[in-house]
Formats: C-alpha cells, structure tokens, sequence
C-alpha cells in the first residue's frame, strides 16, 4: 500500500489538528507518536537509547518531554535531571552547527579491513604466503615498508631432542638405629642406657678434691662478708635542698648505713629485710640508729 493511501495517524495535537502522518502497518499511530505515547521497540544489541540519540531537534524537543514527565511523575529526582537539563541545553547549541544528512555520494558503504593494514605496516607479523598480497597493498598507498629476506626452509631435519634419562634409582639407605616400637598396653618403654664404666683414679686423687671443695656453712651462722669494700657515701650538697629532695637524701643516708652494716655482718636477712621495707616503701621511716 502507497503512503499516500495508508491510514493516518488519530493522534490530535494541542492545537486541535489532527497529526495526518500515515500510520504504522497495525497501529493507529504515526511513528513518532507510537514512540511518544506507547513506545517503540529498539534492537537487542542496541548500545545507545532511543533517548540518547539527539539526531535532530525534534528529537532533543521528545527528550525535554520525557524528563519533564518523570519529574512530575516522582520517578526522576531533581539533582539528576538538572544535569539531564544541561546535556540537553549543550545538545541544542550543537544542533545548529551539527549536519546529519551527507549525500549518498559520500557515504561509505563498506567498512576497511583494519587488520589487513596492520599486517601491512608491521611485516614482521606476517607469514611469507601473505607478503605478495600485502605487497599489492602497500603499493596502492604508496607505503615505505622494509620487508626482510623471507628464511629459506631448511630441507634436513633436525634431530629431535631426545628427553632427558629419568635418574637411576639409588639404594635405600638402611638406618642403623632401631625405631621404638610402643608396647600395645600404651606404656612406652624407657630406653636402655649403657653406661660405661668409670675410670680407674689414684688414691691420693679424691682427698686432694675433698679438701680443695668449698665445705658450706653451718646453719644459723651468717655469711661471712664478701671482700668488695662497700662504696663512699658523697658529701651532703651546699645548695639548699627542698622538703622532697632533703627527705631522698635521708633515705639515701639510711640505706648506706643498711650496707655497711650488712657488709660487716651485723645484720641477718630478716632483720635487713623489714629494714629495706621499712625504709622504701614505709612514708614515715626514721633513721636507723
């Protein structure tokens, strides 16, 4: 059926007229109004929508109305289509420098087989069978490619590599230690010892060790002090000390005469011991007299 016999579209505009397009095969409506009021169905594979393809003003004029429908409707928030506002503002200062119809003349029909023209550019990629065809090429355009010398094939064969012999196994090494094996009670048995027998020593050997091992103390005697002399206590300094610094030297003063009396053995551990508590730990220590 001409288009000038099809149906017309039944939409009616805002001024009253009627739309007057002829109407899609099966619907009632032109296809711009099919897309305005009941949608057009794009292609699977489509990598843009509909709405994105601003191709002419009466498109950019179609995205205005979709974003002003989903304002009013709550389904887009106002800080999105702001910027939805201003993509359509830039598209519509482009629209007027923007030119896409061309003449059939000029439009490319077929698209170049990029690939081929790598393998051109870059020989050293391409097998020698294809070197003629793509000779063919480079002369077409006129390009300056150095091509090497194609490596002859060699007719010998070269001996395959033969693979490597697996290692010749070798003895087990057999321990001479004899593994323990538990008893089934689950009591492990002790391992033997030898020991051997001791050396025979001279007689006069062991009185000379008796007498040269220190013998220990009695008990309830103390230990007699050690030889190390106990260290000089300083002198008192001239500058005036304050209450904390006057009460540190006291316990300082306290503990060197704890040490001369411990280094003389005047002192048992007990009694040394509450003294040091006493002096350390106690606020209120008084000199020890």
């Amino acid at each position: 059926m001409a288009a000038k016999h099809a149906p017309r579209c039944t939409h009616i505009k805002i001024n009253g007229r009627r739309c007057g397009s002829p109407a899609l095969r099966g619907e009632f409506f032109c296809y711009f109004h099919a897309q305005l009021i009941k949608g057009v169905r794009a292609r699977v594979d489509s990598r843009l929508d509909l709405e994105a393809m601003f191709e002419s003003p009466e498109h950019i004029q179609y995205t205005l109305m979709e974003i002003y429908d989903q304002v009013l409707s709550g389904k887009l928030d106002l800080r999105r289509a702001n910027v939805l506002l201003r993509a359509l503002h830039i598209a519509v200062i482009n629209s007027r420098r923007v030119q896409f119809s061309v003449p059939a003349s000029q439009i490319v029909r077929e698209l170049p087989d990029y690939n081929r023209q790598y393998l051109a550019e870059h020989p050293e990629h391409c097998s020698p069978e294809q070197q003629a065809e793509l000779q063919l090429l480079r002369q077409q355009f006129h390009l300056k490619v150095k091509v090497g010398p194609t490596p002859a094939p060699t007719t010998s064969d070269p001996k395959p590599q033969q693979p490597p012999s697996p290692p010749s196994p070798q003895p087990p090494v057999i321990s001479s230690i004899k593994p323990v094996i538990p008893p089934l009670n689950g009591n492990s048995p002790k391992p033997q010892v030898k020991s051997e027998p001791p050396l025979p020593q001279p007689s006069s050997q062991p009185a000379i060790q008796a007498s040269a091992s220190p013998q220990p103390p009695p008990p309830g005697k103390p230990t007699p002090a050690s030889s190390a002399p106990t260290p000089t206590l300083p002198a008192m300094p001239a500058f005036p000390l304050t209450e904390r610094q006057a009460t540190q030297w006291k316990k300082v003063k306290q503990l060197h005469a704890l040490a001369e009396r411990a280094d003389h053995g005047d002192m048992d551990p007990t009694t040394l011991a509450s003294s040091l508590h006493r002096i350390l730990l106690d606020p209120k220590s008084r000199e020890i007299r």
